[in-house]
């Protein structure tokens, strides 16, 4: 059987992150997060024409499962 943790915060690579709950009332913040991603797709109507787009996804840390 297999047992899911939650936790306040965690550190990847070096940078600690918190959850939103955590952060409340301090006065630095590291709930927030983004993801700048790059993706291929191919113009309407079109599909020998390539376009590579990039998107920036924001999101703030609501829990921490392992």
């Amino acid at each position: 059987m297999m047992v899911a943790h939650q936790y306040n915060s965690c550190t990847i690579n070096g940078f600690g992150f918190h959850t939103q709950s955590y952060d409340e009332n301090r006065p630095v913040q590291s709930s927030g997060v983004a993801l700048a991603t790059e993706t291929t797709r191919f113009e309407r109507g079109n599909n020998d024409n390539q376009i590579v787009g990039k998107t920036i996804y924001y999101g703030i840390i609501k829990e921490v499962i392992e």
